[in-house]
């Protein structure tokens, strides 16, 4: 039977009931099928469908966890099942042709920061965070502040205007400090055909679950995590933390790019070797963490805190004599210091140049104490610059990055009203908890075949290049100029670029796929020895050969 209703209150939106019961919120079920959607039509048209549809509902797999809903990226799609009727005696569905539209939203239990698990709620806002947008500008995930919100249309042209007290004036004043309305992302619900509906004498709806969004949020992220004090502390190299003289590596020494290889073999004197190589890599964060030598200088915060050390140099005469000494400000010296062992100013840039004559940096004799103070403006400057660093290559979150985190369902239903009147918003409740099985993991879905040509000397013979790379003459005479063991061995040296031509390399792409199905099986032999994964990541099995 098919009924109509005129009050929306007297209409339910609920799981597709099963032979099992019924939920109050969506039943989810995975399909594998690639036509899926097919599949499930036919599946539900045929006798016996809704019952045989339990068989794909999805569990959980251990009790009191939530469930796990696979991405398409392993070949599972998550379907949402509703299905609306009248809320009287005998439950008869509702007609669908009063349904003017249908949704579905996917949104995320909120967790509050360093808040005990068995803490009571803080505030009068919901548990629950909906994927919001605020004209064109995606707001990303926003708490709702109250549990009647929860309640409201996605959409903000379906909703209720806002109550006014009627009097004009201060109507106007309201509606200068309301704030712009969200929309909530929604995906649509679908009603079943016709005669799935009568087949199963039940108003189906049903929907895709989104697992998977390339929408990132355009606001700041206001759960990016911050640095403490300590943590910024105990990052920063020993010469920059408050305390006594520390000794310098090479102290007095004028050193060279060659310096820079710390390598044993290629330095006599293996006494300085570890100091060299921490003071090394002090540079290098300096530089590229702590952007201490970004222009302009002037401004720089990090610089102008390491210019406030003075570092004393000796400056050496003849026959061991010494002639004076030299002052220097810390963040001048490191930025030399950095052009010189880091950047390796003075190396040739072509093989079988000479070398002789290459700049060099003078090295103190000792890194002075460095005062309280002075400590504490170098750490504000510093944690400052990472903070700053991490804004601009953390990237804003995106809907599903977070791993671990848990979604309900929620569906909804908007009900044609009589004489013009704007549609009803009728709501399911939520469905289970759930996750997203990350990317990585494996599916049930059989793997991807990829078949590799046999080689023979007729099939090498008749392959052609079918893929082409331009590549600049710097990089071709890089690459031709230098053996592999130059590469290995850190030796290999820019070739440069003479006669003013590009080049168009083409290879065959079944060679390259031999040849990087070939390296990996040698890396995985190699990582092995560390991870023992070679029985879990590669099983081979034999199979009889098709005729041809």
């Amino acid at each position: 039977m098919v009924s109509r209703v005129h009050d929306a209150e007297t209409v339910k939106l609920r799981g597709l009931t099963l032979a099992d019961g019924s939920s109050s919120g969506p039943l989810i079920i995975k399909r594998t099928e690639q036509e899926f959607i097919d599949a499930l039509l036919n599946q539900l048209a045929s006798r016996d469908g809704v019952a045989q549809l339990a068989k794909n509902r999805v569990h959980t797999a251990i009790k009191g966890q939530p469930v796990r809903l696979y991405q398409p990226v392993h070949r599972v799609f998550n379907i949402a099942m509703l299905e609306i009727v009248c809320d009287r005696f005998g439950q008869p569905r509702l007609d669908p042709q009063q349904i003017e539209s249908a949704g579905l939203v996917v949104r995320r239990e909120w967790e509050e920061p360093n808040l005990a698990k068995n803490s009571s709620r803080r505030d009068n806002h919901s548990d629950m965070q909906g994927w919001m947008q605020s004209k064109s500008i995606l707001q990303g995930w926003v708490r709702f502040s109250s549990p009647e919100n929860e309640s409201l249309d996605p959409d903000p042209k379906f909703r209720l205007p806002e109550r006014r007290i009627g009097h004009p004036f201060i109507d106007q004043l309201l509606s200068a400090t309301s704030y712009e309305p969200l929309k909530e992302n929604e995906a649509r619900l679908y009603l079943a055909p016709p005669e799935v509906c009568t087949a199963t004498n039940k108003t189906i709806l049903y929907g895709l679950i989104p697992v998977t969004s390339s929408e990132q949020s355009e606001t700041p992220d206001l759960n990016m995590p911050v640095f403490s004090d300590e943590s910024v502390s105990g990052h920063l190299p020993s010469y920059l933390r408050a305390g006594g003289t520390r000794q310098i590596p090479r102290a007095g020494e004028k050193l060279t790019y060659r310096d820079a290889d710390t390598s044993s073999e290629n330095i006599q004197d293996t006494s300085d070797l570890d100091n060299l190589s921490d003071f090394i890599l002090m540079l290098r964060q300096l530089s590229i963490e702590f952007e201490a030598f970004k222009e302009p200088l002037v401004s720089n915060p990090v610089f102008q805190a390491l210019n406030a050390i003075k570092l004393t140099f000796t400056e050496p005469g003849g026959l061991g004599v010494t002639t004076g000494f030299t002052v220097r400000p810390a963040g001048d010296f490191l930025r030399d210091a950095l052009d010189i062992l880091v950047n390796r100013r003075g190396q040739p840039a072509t093989i079988g140049a000479p070398t002789s004559n290459a700049p060099t940096v003078q090295m103190p004799d000792v890194f002075p104490p460095v005062t309280q103070e002075q400590a504490a403006r170098i750490l504000g400057s510093v944690k400052s610059a990472m903070i700053r660093r991490l804004g601009e290559i953390a990237g804003r979150p995106g809907r599903f990055d977070d791993p671990g985190r848990r979604y309900r369902l929620r569906a909804f239903v908007r009900l044609k009203a009589e004489n013009g009147c704007p549609p009803v918003t009728v709501w399911s409740d939520y469905s289970e908890s759930f996750t997203i099985v990350p990317w990585y993991e494996s599916g049930d879905a059989p793997p991807t075949q990829v078949a590799l040509p046999e080689i023979t000397p007729n099939f090498l013979k008749n392959l052609k290049p079918n893929v082409s790379f331009i590549v600049p003459e710097s990089l071709f005479n890089l690459l031709n100029k230098n053996s592999p063991a130059d590469f290995v061995s850190g030796n290999a040296s820019q070739a440069g670029a003479k006669l003013a031509l590009d080049w168009i390399c083409s290879f065959n792409i079944p060679i390259i796929t031999i040849c990087a199905f070939i390296v990996l099986n040698i890396f995985l032999q190699l990582f092995d020895i560390i991870f023992h994964w070679m029985l879990f990541i590669k099983i081979c099995l034999p199979f009889p050969k098709t005729s041809r």
